[in-house]
């Protein structure tokens, strides 16, 4: 395991009624939804050596953040208190091993923009991932480089995703599980299936948000793509640029297992 981990928010209340149990369960509930109706945005640049430097930013959905106030307000919480704290994501990812520097700044409560710098992408969440998948030997992010060429594979599946989850916060997985994303439970959910949960716990609205939220990556590697293959549609590479557009959703669902495998420069 990394020597630290993500460092969350702070619960959005601290009750002291008999009721304490009830209430904390839909705190984490509505922090849980915080956290799966995000878009975010992810641009980067790698060197040879692993190296990077990226820019960052998540925004939480409208829907998803009034309700959070609505019940932090009812409970006694700050409805004014930022959503997306910048200050616990700086302080988190700079314990995580492979990061040379974090700072996220908060835009407004609902947005939060970060820079990270990574001394090894490889070394961000080293544990080995796919038990149970006859891939029990492929990491998370594996990272290769020669004098000519190199390659990175980006790998996970339902039998290693909590292990990877768990790698950044235990409290976020926490978080997941209590709403039953598969990404942290590893449970056999389809897509739909997984929807039409989260809309019967917190409505259709928020169900609705969940699905419309997308992951946008757009990451520059040492020298020009020969080739490029992912489970996810919609991928593009033009000269050593690659380009992704994911619905959130596939990743917290995994119903196939997420993979990129990107080789530049000459192969062997």
């Amino acid at each position: 395991m990394p020597r630290g981990r993500l460092l969350l928010n702070e619960p959005l209340m601290k009750p002291t009624s008999n009721g304490r149990k009830f209430i904390r369960t839909w705190a984490i509930c509505c922090l849980c939804a915080l956290f799966v109706a995000c878009s975010g945005q992810i641009e980067g640049t790698f060197t040879m050596t692993g190296h990077g430097d990226l820019k960052l930013s998540a925004e939480l959905q409208p829907k998803t953040a009034a309700l959070i106030r609505k019940i932090a307000s009812g409970t006694g919480g700050a409805p004014s208190q930022a959503l997306l704290n910048g200050a616990a994501l700086s302080k988190g990812f700079s314990a995580l091993n492979g990061i040379e520097k974090a700072v996220f700044v908060n835009k407004t409560p609902n947005l939060v923009d970060g820079q990270l710098a990574i001394t090894r992408i490889d070394e961000l969440i080293a544990e080995q991932t796919g038990a149970g998948t006859g891939t029990a030997n492929r990491r998370f992010i594996t990272w290769e480089q020669n004098a000519e060429g190199g390659r990175a594979l980006i790998y996970l599946d339902r039998a290693s995703a909590p292990a990877v989850v768990a790698s950044l916060s235990e409290t976020l997985y926490d978080y997941l599980s209590t709403v039953m994303a598969p990404v942290s439970t590893g449970e056999e959910l389809s897509l739909s299936d997984y929807l039409e949960l989260v809309k019967a716990v917190y409505g259709e609205d928020i169900a609705q948000e969940i699905a419309a939220s997308r992951l946008r990556l757009r990451l520059k590697f040492p020298a020009k793509i020969g080739s490029m293959l992912s489970s996810a549609q919609g991928g593009t590479s033009s000269g050593a640029n690659a380009a992704f557009d994911i619905p959130l959703v596939e990743l917290l669902v995994l119903e196939k297992p997420f993979f990129c495998d990107i080789k530049w420069g000459k192969q062997p």
